[in-house]
């Protein structure tokens, strides 16, 4: 670093060079002042710039016998933006091993950690964390812990963390999937971590409502980018005193945004009556892919079609289906996606057994190009119920969402061309009613919502906006307004248009914050349907075109809601398309049942609430925050 100049200023940062040829001149500690030390040695290339440690403390002495830096007394390291904070810090320039201790405080990008003591080796980036808690956010838990790679989220050189540790106002958001935890021991690598007798929570408040135990937590980066978490010995306590198993001991965060399901269940319960004969279980296999690839199959146990009597000699094979989903990041505007479905394994039929999608997304300058192809699709079609599409493919131009002007209408439109293969009642040969046509598609949407009235929130506490929900709920009444139109063409000269007004009213009352009936929520949609023309084609003709559809919930005993969703056929009143959901509801967790009668399908779901909170969550022994010193 031959730019430095032979003295520096009284006062002024001192570079200490990692492998220059000696320390000759003596070397001046300022306290208090900041003090630079060079890391990887001198260097003649400018576009590698020395890695600088930087410390303010108290008290500063160097032993250039031993080359090791000591600080005392208010210690504020530096590196790479990660900042430290200690009570005492050793560094050793030979060996390139940190030592701080007392009331350790390591903030970088969106983690923060507290400990004991630290023992850091600059060179290997390995490190042990003894008595240490914190708090972590998932999504960019990689980022942050490499501190040879910027932290999500920069850090400025001056330490940021007063406003984070004096207590300001806690403010949550949903996104990050930010947790706090408390460990015995952390044991890290540059990309791998390990924890003993691990805690951790997803609540900000104390005492947490939902608790993670682990005799040992592990952290690794995955070949193709994706990060592993894996718990072992886990349990799940509730409310400090309800303890079950942790049946998921293992969950994939994708480093393309996806993420493995959220739910402790070992397996998903889901209801099908069409394709699988009713109640199934499945859980996904990730395979090792490449760095931009994520692959997974899921097998399904066919629970109900096995406890059902079956026709015939059938086998296990007849009792297992399989799922496969394939999502791949070609380019940064490029995105491959399939999904496929086998509903048995015994002497399959593509055409009665095989259910497969294929997407490539194209982004483009305020639109996004689809190409499509499909294979034996379902789609429900109201009163008809669901149709088969045997076969597609074709390309659509669509639109993102955008606002005209100040006006506060919102526009969409599309524009397609392909094939289809469909039932059709059309035909003029009564012995072939699958019909296989070009159509081609135009369509456009407008709408607009008036809020009419905006209540207040509570404040996001854990016995008031908080207490059942992740989100503090906001009374509000709103209508909206809006209109769509459809055009195909098709390739035997057949046409349809659809013109779609729409008129509704949406609202919510309560906070869902006391024990009885503080939530309910409705929507009510009118919507006729004005039709020129007909389609040869059954999946996209419209059965219902004078449509009321209304969903309404209501928190029937403290965290318990109940709902319903249906349409209502006003020319004959009949009822169709009728969704069933039953809630329990908490801050950090919740379970939902859900059962929709006409589509034959369900569900059993349980959900862990990913926060995003800033400010200062409590400790796990609910003793109010302080400010670290």
């Amino acid at each position: 670093m031959s730019d430095l100049p032979a003295q520096p200023p009284v006062g002024q940062p001192v570079p200490l060079l990692v492998g220059a040829p000696s320390f000759a001149r003596p070397v001046r500690v300022t306290p208090g002042k900041p003090l630079l030390l060079a890391l990887n040695g001198e260097t003649t290339n400018a576009t590698q710039p020395p890695k600088l440690v930087e410390v303010v403390a108290d008290q500063q002495t160097f032993n250039e016998r031993t080359q090791v830096f000591t600080a005392t007394g208010s210690v504020v390291m530096t590196y790479q933006g990660g900042v430290l904070r200690a009570d005492q810090l050793e560094v050793n320039l030979d060996t390139r091993m940190a030592v701080a201790a007392g009331n350790v405080v390591l903030t970088r990008g969106k983690q923060i950690l507290e400990g004991k003591r630290l023992d850091y080796n600059f060179e290997t980036g390995t490190g042990v964390f003894e008595e240490v808690q914190g708090t972590v956010a998932l999504s960019s838990l990689t980022q942050d812990t490499e501190l040879n790679s910027p932290p999500a989220g920069q850090l400025p050189v001056v330490p940021p963390g007063d406003a984070i540790q004096a207590g300001q106002p806690l403010q949550i958001q949903e996104g990050e999937g930010r947790v706090r935890f408390i460990a015995d021991r952390i044991t890290f690598e540059p990309e791998r971590w390990i924890a003993e007798n691990l805690r951790f929570t997803n609540d900000p408040f104390s005492p947490p409502e939902l608790v993670l135990r682990a005799r040992q937590g592990r952290w690794r980066k995955l070949p193709n980018g994706d990060e592993e978490i894996v718990a072992t010995g886990g349990q799940v306590v509730i409310d400090q005193g309800t303890v079950f198993p942790l049946l998921r001991d293992r969950v994939i965060l994708s480093a393309r945004g996806r993420r493995s399901p959220a739910s402790p269940l070992p397996f998903d319960v889901d209801y099908d009556l069409d394709d699988l004969g009713g109640v199934y279980l499945s859980r996904p296999i990730d395979f090792p892919t490449g760095a931009n690839v994520d692959f997974s199959l899921t097998p399904l146990a066919l629970v109900q079609k096995a406890i059902d009597p079956q026709p015939g000699r059938p086998t296990v094979l007849d009792y297992i289906g399989l799922r496969m989903n394939l999502d791949a990041e070609i380019t940064p505007q490029t995105r491959l996606t399939a999904r496929g479905l086998l509903t048995q394994l015994s002497q399959i039929d593509p055409d009665e057994d095989l259910r497969g999608r294929f997407l490539l997304t194209q982004n483009l300058p305020g639109h996004t190009l689809n190409f499509t192809a499909g294979w034996r699709e379902r789609v429900f079609n109201g009163t008809l119920g669901f149709e088969n599409i045997e076969a597609s493919g074709g390309v659509i131009l669509a639109s993102v969402p955008r606002t005209l002007g100040s006006s506060g209408v919102n526009l969409r439109y599309q524009v397609g061309a392909g094939f289809a293969r469909a039932d059709t009642e059309d035909n003029d040969d009564p012995d072939n009613e699958v019909l296989s046509l070009g159509r081609y598609q135009a369509a456009l949407f407008l709408d607009k919502t008036w809020r009419v009235w905006e209540g207040q929130a509570l404040p996001p506490t854990a016995t008031e906006g908080l207490r059942y929900t992740d989100q503090p709920v906001t009374p509000y009444l709103a209508w909206f307004m809006g209109f769509g139109n459809v055009t195909s063409l098709y390739g035997n000269g057949a046409s349809q248009s659809l013109f779609y007004p729409q008129v509704g009213l949406q609202a919510q009352f309560g906070q869902f914050s006391r024990n009885w009936f503080d939530y309910t929520g409705f929507r009510v949609i009118y919507s006729p349907i004005v039709q020129l023309g007909r389609s040869p084609f059954r999946f996209d003709r419209p059965a219902d075109r004078d449509v009321l559809s209304f969903a309404f919930v209501q928190q029937v005993y403290g965290p318990v809601r109940a709902g319903i969703e249906t349409n209502v056929r006003l020319n004959d009143g009949r009822f169709f398309d009728i969704n069933y959901t039953l809630e329990y509801s908490r801050r950090t967790f919740g379970i939902l049942v859900r059962f929709n009668p006409d589509r034959g399908i369900g569900a059993f779901e349980v959900r862990v609430s990913g926060f995003n909170w800033t400010g200062s969550p409590q400790p796990f022994s609910g003793e109010p925050a302080t400010a670290v010193p």
